[in-house]
C-alpha cells in the first residue's frame, strides 16, 4: 500500500479548536478528496483515508490517502505513487480554483496560473472537477465551519512536500461561503423570496467579524447571519448604540426549497441584502441617512 498526505493547518493565536469544528472539517475535507478520486480515477481507484496524530504544539492536521496496489489499474509503484501525488495536487488546485471564482461553476480555468503543470494534468481535468457541485460544496461546507469557530484566523492547506499549497485567511471567509451551490441541483425545486422592510428583532450581535448576529423573525429564531452591509458598519463605527430588544429593519431574501413529502414549500436559508434602519425600544427607527 502506498500513501500521500494532505496537510491542514488551522491558523490562530490559540493551539486549540472545538471538536467540532474538528469533525466536521475532517468529513468536508474527507467528502472533497473521495469525489476528487472519483473522477480522477474514473471510479476504478480505491483509496482509504486515515488522520494521523496532530503536531504537538500547534494543530496541524495530517490526512493520509492510502491506497493498495492490488486494487489499482497500475502496474507499478511508481505510477501509483504518481497518482497520490496527482490527487493531492488537485485537491490543493480546486481549492485555489475556488478562491478565484467564489465557487461559481466556469466553463474554463486557463487564466488561473497557480494550477498549471499539475502532475501533468490539463485544464479541462481541474475544470471538471471544480465544477463537480460535491466538491465545491465540501470546499464551501469546510470554510463555513472555520468562519463559525472564533479561534481560527485561516486555513492552509498543502501536500506534505509544500510543493502544493492553498491558503484561505477568516478575511476571505465570508465571501467565500457559497450556499447557491445547492441550488445548481433541481433548480425546479427553488426559489427565493425577497421580503422588504422585514423587521428583525436582535437576539445576539457582534462588532467583529468573527462572530455572527442572530435574530428573530415573525417569531422563529434565524439561523446565525454574517452582517455585510457597509452602511450598517459604518454606522456602529461611529458609536451607534445597541441595546437588547433593539431590531433592524431589512431588505431579507429567503431561500425555500419544495419537501415533497409534506408537498410544501420550506425555508432553508436567510440572506440580509440591505438594512434600512435601526429600531430603537422603544423608540422609533432611526434612519442611517
Amino acid at each position: 500500500m502506498k500513501s500521500n498526505s494532505l496537510i491542514i493547518k488551522f491558523e490562530g493565536d490559540k493551539h486549540q479548536i472545538d471538536a467540532n469544528t474538528l469533525v466536521n472539517t475532517l468529513i468536508h475535507y474527507s467528502a472533497l478528496i473521495n469525489q476528487i478520486n472519483n473522477i480522477y480515477g474514473e471510479g476504478h481507484e480505491k483509496i482509504n483515508i486515515q488522520v494521523n496524530a496532530p503536531e504537538k504544539g500547534s494543530f496541524v492536521i495530517d490526512i493520509s490517502v492510502i491506497k493498495s496496489i492490488a486494487e489499482s489499474i497500475f502496474s507499478n509503484t511508481k505510477e501509483s505513487v504518481a497518482y497520490l501525488g496527482g490527487l493531492i495536487g488537485i485537491a490543493t488546485a480546486v481549492i485555489s480554483v475556488y478562491k478565484h471564482y467564489k465557487g461559481k461553476r466556469i466553463d474554463d480555468v486557463k487564466d488561473v496560473t497557480t494550477i498549471t503543470n499539475i502532475y501533468n494534468i490539463d485544464n479541462k481535468t481541474i475544470t471538471n472537477i471544480y465544477n463537480d457541485t460535491t466538491v465545491r460544496q465540501a470546499i464551501s461546507k469546510s470554510i463555513e465551519t472555520a468562519e463559525n469557530d472564533e479561534n481560527i484566523d485561516g486555513i492552509s492547506i498543502s501536500s506534505k512536500d509544500g510543493k502544493y499549497q492553498s491558503s484561505i485567511s477568516r478575511s476571505e471567509f465570508q465571501e467565500l461561503i457559497n450556499n447557491e451551490i445547492d441550488d445548481e441541483i433541481g433548480t425546479e425545486h427553488i426559489k427565493k423570496e425577497i421580503v422588504y422592510g422585514a423587521i428583525l428583532h436582535i437576539i445576539t450581535l457582534s462588532f467583529d467579524d468573527k462572530t455572527k448576529w442572530r435574530f428573530i423573525y415573525n417569531g422563529v429564531k434565524l439561523p446565525l447571519m454574517s452582517m455585510k452591509d457597509s452602511g450598517l458598519k459604518a454606522e456602529i463605527d461611529k458609536g451607534r448604540a445597541f441595546a437588547k430588544g433593539d431590531a433592524i429593519k431589512v431588505t431579507l431574501e429567503i431561500t425555500q426549497k419544495f419537501n415533497t413529502d409534506f408537498n410544501a414549500w420550506e425555508n432553508i436559508r436567510y440572506k440580509i441584502r440591505e438594512v434600512h434602519n435601526h429600531i430603537q425600544r422603544p423608540q422609533q427607527a432611526h434612519l442611517f441617512d
